[in-house]
């Protein structure tokens, strides 16, 4: 797949390295910018601490627009990168999230994947089974 050229922040780089050495996060969120050259972090989204169910609730609240979202899944020892692109998201958008994607698993090394599309895909067992 084609990259975009949208460049992770460096503030999300740095909340997520944190995230995985010292625990600082449970959740971190990030969208792209308004100019769309930037994936940023989305400071309010993010959490201390969420369980799975937790989870599924913020992604239930959340604006039925993409973003991106890495998950401690303390449970079983493992981050995981969320590519949400919620079907009722513009094409173009999704799109755009799609060929981020790249970049933001090199951004976040380490972690494990899962491109959702709804709910059930945050599920414990799609956590279980997010790939690398």
């Amino acid at each position: 797949m084609a990259s975009s050229g949208i460049e992770v922040d460096p503030n999300f780089k740095e909340a997520y390295n944190k995230m995985k050495t010292k625990k600082t996060h449970q959740l971190l969120v990030a969208a792209l910018s308004d100019d769309k050259k930037n994936v940023i972090l989305k400071e309010d989204l993010c959490k201390e601490l969420c369980s799975p169910e937790e989870l599924r609730i913020s992604f239930k609240e959340l604006p039925k627009e993409c973003l991106y979202a890495v998950y401690d899944f303390k449970e079983k020892n493992k981050l995981i990168l969320i590519k949400w692109a919620p079907d009722t998201a513009p094409a173009s958008k999704k799109m755009i999230y799609a060929s981020t994607f790249a970049t933001m698993k090199t951004c976040c090394e380490g972690a494990k994947t899962i491109e959702a599309t709804e709910l059930d895909d945050l599920s414990v067992e799609s956590l279980e089974n997010a790939k690398s």
